[in-house]
């Protein structure tokens, strides 16, 4: 039987060898971008101080234990003799730290130990960029822009060079959005097969119900959940776009009331794929805890018994899991103290306020500082991203918002989706100290809606048609690619200074300080 034509769409571009040139490229630009000088500053910076530590106690005993007032002075002269057997209380999942663990083991608890796992995650991030916007756009060279846009982004290079959680968060965000659109060309692909071999003139197209992609992109967004729990959202909006999408497949293959198969045969299975698999990826990140006899709260079962009787079908070391963490939101959701470079998220898309990670001004002769001994250089670690990329990355999200709502275009359906999963549910808890680095994990889907812009063409937005239409003119794509690629290059040249900490003189400094909250 002849396939409809709208069940696979344009197929991916064949040429596999140039993709993985592309991505090994891009996988080299940016891990020269993150691992070099990736020491420096030789300091604590920002959270860095819970971190690493945490990381550090995870290694040696398998929990976050306490430190000992000024362990942090300690480790920066070698002594690590500051981790005590008292068990600490933390506010995020333990994989994250177990990524910077894994850098920490490798080179001991200094600077370039507690990075060097965060900078990993930061590079191979703009490489699965790299295969995510190819899939989606169904070109390797909008694939590459995408990959270096990620690569050469201030926010997402200053959050892989220091330990925080959000580098780690950032890779697997690309990572489950990936498998996300690649289960999406699967199960489109089998239910292909399947109408081929089906001689009926009315066939019932096959809805598979084993989807690997789909099962590894909830193990990838219960590993995210596991980093942060602002991994959350994204899995609810995913499984949403997961089933969507399959309603979406059977009509283009001619199903009888296709939302109605969806909801009843999909949906279960979705659910029991993705959550199950998140579930127990995110279990496991416990284990450490959940293994231990002296965790904080680790007892807490031992001495409340279960208040109802579906409480008491829980294993004690899982009643205290779960008080541990309603102990964790109630602080959490409730921090009320302040800090000078906390903002607002509506802000965030557009950089108003950015964060400083790092400061330092030392004289002339001094760290690097060219001036002369009685004036002043700035060293800054500044998280802020790339201008151009977000700026045009937001103005592509509202255009693509009027597509969606349109032309029903499914592209522009995962870029909303995942920009409303990482970015409005912050706005609930504006109230409390937020910071702008926490959106990092939204420049992906701002990255995607610049190139499905770019892909769709000059024309897509007034002439009506399908999801899919012709390709644009190929002047009209090089020269979109061209100039993005050297404005890129050409932004983050001028500030890579304030991102690495490079000394600057105040002048100079001054220059880079685009907006009135940046300093």
């Amino acid at each position: 039987m002849r396939v409809p034509s709208g069940l696979l769409g344009p197929a991916l571009p064949t040429d596999r060898w140039r993709a993985a040139a592309t991505a090994l490229g891009v996988g080299v630009l940016a891990g020269v971008l993150r691992f070099r000088g990736l020491g420096e500053p030789a300091a604590v910076v920002f959270d860095e101080t819970y971190y690493a530590k945490d990381a550090w106690a995870l290694l040696r005993t398998g929990v976050e234990r306490a430190w000992s007032e000024g362990a942090n002075e300690q480790i920066l002269a070698g002594d690590t003799s500051g981790l005590t057997d008292e068990a600490a209380f933390v506010s995020h999942p333990p994989l994250g730290k177990w990524v910077i663990a894994m850098g920490e083991a490798v080179s001991g608890l200094t600077p370039l130990g507690w990075r060097l796992g965060v900078a990993l995650a930061g590079t191979l991030a703009a490489v699965v960029m790299v295969y995510l916007a190819r899939r989606v756009t169904r070109s390797t060279l909008l694939g590459g822009l995408a990959g270096v846009l990620v690569a050469l982004d201030g926010l997402a290079l200053t959050t892989s060079r220091i330990a925080l959680l959000d580098g780690t968060l950032l890779l697997l965000v690309v990572a489950a959005t990936a498998l996300l659109v690649k289960d999406r060309d699967w199960a489109r692909a089998r239910m292909a097969d399947a109408l081929r071999a089906d001689p009926a003139e009315d066939p019932r197209p096959v809805v598979p119900l084993w989807r690997p992609w789909r099962l590894l992109m909830g193990v990838a967004l219960g590993a995210a959940c596991a980093t942060k729990w602002s991994g959350v959202p994204l899995l609810a909006v995913f499984g949403l776009l997961t089933v969507v999408w399959q309603a979406g497949a059977l009509a283009d293959a001619g199903a009888r009331r296709p939302s109605a198969r969806a909801l009843l045969v999909d949906a279960p299975v979705a659910a029991l794929t993705v959550l199950g698999a998140a579930a127990l990826t995110y279990l496991v990140s416990w284990s450490g805890w959940l293994r231990s006899d002296d965790g904080y709260l680790r007892g807490w079962a031992a001495s409340n018994p279960p208040s109802s009787s579906l409480a008491s079908l829980l294993p004690d070391a899982l009643r205290s899991l779960a008080h541990y963490h309603a102990v964790q939101y109630d602080l959490v959701s409730n921090l009320d103290s302040d800090h000078n470079w906390q903002s607002h998220p509506l802000g965030w898309l557009v950089l108003v306020r950015p964060v400083l990670f790092f400061r330092d001004r030392p004289a002339g002769g001094v760290d690097g500082c060219a001036l002369d001994a009685a004036e002043q250089c700035v060293r800054d670690v500044l998280a802020v991203g790339t201008p151009l990329t977000w700026w045009l990355g937001t103005a592509a999200v509202v255009l693509l918002l009027w597509r969606a709502l349109a032309r029903l275009d499914w592209r522009a359906w995962l870029v909303v989706g995942g920009v409303a999963a990482t970015w409005l549910p912050w706005f609930g808890y504006a109230d409390r100290a937020l910071f702008q680095f926490y959106a990092v994990v939204t420049l992906p889907f701002l990255v995607l809606a610049v190139v499905v812009t770019v892909a769709l063409g000059p024309d897509a937005w007034a002439r009506p048609g399908p999801a899919h239409g012709r390709r644009p003119a190929r002047w009209w794509t090089g020269l979109a690619v061209g100039g993005l690629l050297l404005a890129t290059v050409v932004q983050a040249a001028y500030f890579w200074p304030i991102w690495v900490a490079d000394p600057l003189p105040l002048p100079e400094w001054q220059l880079r300080m685009w907006l009135p909250r940046w300093s």
